[in-house]
């Protein structure tokens, strides 16, 4: 299998990403018609810099060779580069100040430029940039995970401690909407006294920081052979600048997979005796106790880092002891002979752009940085707890326990697998996925009854899904205890006895809305997430196409109201129970109405509620508002028959639509988008051509709008000359048997 890197990596590597053939990619993006346009429309820097500047693998596909499977190292080509790398170290030690210049291409180069000792960037990175991450990867990576949350949950706990510190401390003054007291006590809060308590968390203090390593960590850079030497030059150059710090590093050489690694050890030892000079600052700050526990932990924490020349590879190693380097030159050693690159096997022929490999752990890792609120809550419900500055805050307490609760709910839907990715170059770009991060949200079994309305060559955009249901009620749990809770804090603020500023005005709207507005508001909320929710199944189909006619708004001429196009949007649902739909709308009407009537009062002006109209159809009933520049192509209606719903900015749209709902197979699971940029790219040429010949009608004679539109006409033909090359995007999201799968296609013509 043709992948590179990954054959030196061992078996217990945890995850990769390799980056294949920079030139190729570089190649094709700039004999796009778009690349050149984009750079254009920057002001002509970007399209100079694309024709100067030297992309990734410039000048190096004449010199590269295929990857070679072959494990074995060519004989003697360790030693040439050894020497080839110490001959150019010698030279830059012997007359550093003499050091080659960059150019405004980036490259060093000698007196002529290009000689074989020249170097741009993009030698490094050309042909191929692989990142792997060894064995705990995802265990230090979950370290970061938690250091993170609990930062987030002390800064949360010491702002609202400082909040309510300020209050009791200076009343009269936050009265009269100075907050300097705020400030000085968040101020304090967020220094030594956060810093102590995340030493001495049991979560994330010294614990964490004694299981927290550096893994190991491999960076390989393939080059064309005659810039190899030079690219391992100016990486062991850059290593070199930490021989300047002294006793607190030293120098490590050692061996792996045949390649000789050279570089410098970081000492853990060296920095806890620096540290120690400063103890009697640091004895005041968090304890004597708790600083021979910091140090001690310190001390035995070190930083590997040392480059090789390693077959077609420059190498770079992190790690926390040499003895982290585990690269391999045994096929059977190698991660490539077990089962985690099985999903590549397929693509092994492939035109290879990139690869990614994630275990279980790191996947699982890398989901939670995703994170949510709910260390943040905690931290706020903490800092509240036992103060009574801001007075009784026991409710506000237990809402934010609430939303942390119902977090965990949410997250327990979901789950990680290991993950693998590939992408390559086939008519376009795409890239197939198996596994990663299920958040539960889709219901990946029941099939899709409305794929086919996709498939209609005019459709500029779809999007078709089916939520899972368990999911989407503890989301509409979670996000009402996040709503709840917001606007609890808010109301707690609003209590304060705030006299002047915006703080007074704020007061004031939320003590009005409180009053007036909250209750027929909750029941608008709860009747749209109720029985709205309830009366329709999970299945969803998002169709937008570019068929519409224009509105006759006031202003707009007449030649694009008769000839012009305008987009149009549905949204489609099954009806799960039509009388749950008729009580939401009854219900909705009913808030609305009140809203209303409260809205008018304050306002001195009555507004009525308008009353829908409606038409009958197919078996379908459409409720639309009339007003006079509406038409049936243009209108916002709800549709709604025994069978299916639908949302629209068009009644004929929807119409059409829910007449071919039952007229397609359940051929698909999951989610599926499309977004078609030739029906885009014919709409809009369509359009710039309508308003092009009726330029004067559209913008007036002799009008700046009208000079301006007509000086475009180059620039716009360039563009839509560029969106040509576009086709289309494509995502699928499923789960073939228990994995899950994703496909992107990036299709251009």
């Amino acid at each position: 299998m043709k992948l590179g890197f990954v054959r030196y990596l061992p078996q217990d590597t945890e995850s990769v990403i390799s980056v294949y053939n920079g030139s190729k990619m570089s190649e094709r993006a700039k004999k796009m018609k778009l690349w050149e346009a984009i750079g254009q429309q920057l002001g002509g820097v970007m399209g100079m810099g694309m024709r100067r500047q030297m992309m990734p693998g410039d000048e190096m596909d004449k010199d590269a060779k295929p990857m070679d499977e072959d494990f074995a190292i060519p004989e003697g080509e360790q030693e040439k580069a050894k020497a080839a790398t110490g001959s150019l170290l010698g030279a830059a030690a012997d007359d550093a100040a003499d050091e080659p210049p960059m150019d405004a291409n980036g490259v060093l180069s000698g007196e002529d430029g290009d000689g074989p000792g020249s170097l741009a960037a993009s030698d490094m990175l050309g042909l191929e940039v692989t990142v792997a991450v060894g064995k705990s990867a995802g265990e230090q990576l979950g370290n970061l995970v938690t250091l993170s949350t609990r930062l987030s949950y002390f800064q949360m706990r010491a702002l609202a401690k400082a909040y309510v510190a300020a209050i009791k401390a200076d009343v009269a003054a936050v009265k009269a909407g100075d907050l300097s007291s705020l400030s000085s006590s968040v101020v304090s809060g967020f220094g030594e006294d956060m810093a102590k308590n995340m030493i001495n968390d049991t979560e994330g203090g010294l614990g964490l920081l004694d299981r927290a390593n550096m893994p190991p960590i491999y960076v390989a850079l393939r080059t064309t052979k005659d810039k190899q030497a030079a690219v391992a030059a100016a990486v062991t150059e850059t290593f070199g600048n930490m021989g300047q710090a002294g006793e607190m590093v030293e120098t490590v050489d050692f061996e792996q997979a045949g390649a000789k690694f050279s570089g410098f050890k970081l000492l853990g030892s060296k920095i806890s005796e620096q540290m120690a000079k400063a103890r009697e600052s640091m004895d005041e700050a968090i304890g004597a106790d708790t600083v021979d526990k910091l140090l001690a932990v310190l001390a035995k924490k070190n930083l590997v880092l040392a480059s090789a020349t390693l077959g077609e590879y420059v190498v770079v190693f992190f790690g926390a002891a040499e003895a982290d380097c585990n690269l391999v030159s045994e096929s059977a050693k190698s991660i490539t002979s077990g089962s985690a690159l099985a999903f590549a096997d397929a693509y092994a022929a492939k035109d290879l752009a990139a690869l990614i490999v994630g275990n279980d752990s790191a996947t699982k890792a890398i989901s939670h940085i995703q994170g949510g609120v709910s260390s943040y809550t905690s931290g706020l419900r903490d800092g509240l707890a036992g103060a009574d500055g801001a007075g009784d805050t026991r409710d506000l307490q237990a809402m934010l326990q609430l939303v942390a609760e119902r977090e965990a709910a949410l997250r327990k839907l979901g789950g990680t697998e290991a993950l693998g990715m590939v992408a390559f170059f086939e008519q376009g770009l795409k890239v197939e996925s198996f596994g990663g991060a299920d958040a539960g949200a889709i219901d990946w079994k029941t099939p899709a009854k409305l794929s086919h309305l996709g498939d209609a060559a005019d459709v500029a955009m779809f999007v078709n899904w089916s939520s899972d249901a368990a999911y989407d009620v503890k989301a509409r749990a979670y996000g009402e205890a996040l709503v709840e809770t917001a606007y609890a804090m808010a109301m707690k603020f609003s209590e304060l006895s705030l006299e002047t500023g915006p703080m007074k005005q704020f007061k004031g709207m939320a003590t009005l809305f409180n009053d007036k507005f909250r209750g027929d508001a909750v029941a608008l909320w709860d009747a749209v997430k109720g029985d709205m929710s309830d009366g329709l199944g999970q299945e969803r189909a998002f169709i937008v196409d570019l068929k519409g006619t224009v509105p006759a708004i006031p202003g707009v001429p007449k030649v694009l109201v008769e000839k012009g196009r305008f987009p149009r949007a549905t949204m489609i649902s099954p009806v799960a129970d039509r009388a749950k739909l008729a009580s939401s709308w009854t219900k909705m009407n009913e808030a609305c109405t009140k809203l209303l009537t409260k809205i008018s009062e304050i306002a001195g002006q009555e507004i009525p509620m308008q009353k829908p109209m409606s038409s009958e159809k197919a078996g379908y009933t459409t409720w639309f508002m009339s007003l006079p520049f509406l038409s049936d192509d243009f209108v916002p209606s709800v549709t709604v028959g025994e069978k299916w719903f639908a949302v629209s900015t068009s009644k004929n749209r929807a119409l059409e639509l829910l007449a071919n709902a039952d007229q397609g197979g359940a051929e698909r699971h999951g989610m599926y988008l499309k977004m078609d940029f030739k029906a885009m790219q014919e709409g809009v040429a369509e359009t710039m051509k309508l308003v092009d010949e009726n330029a004067s009608a559209v913008f007036g004679e002799n009008s700046p709008q009208l000079e301006k539109f007509t000086a475009s006409k180059a620039m716009r033909t360039k563009l839509l000359d560029a969106m040509a090359e576009l086709d289309s995007l494509t995502i699928y999201s499923r789960r073939e048997a228990t994995v899950l799968r994703g496909s992107t296609y990036f299709k251009t013509r």
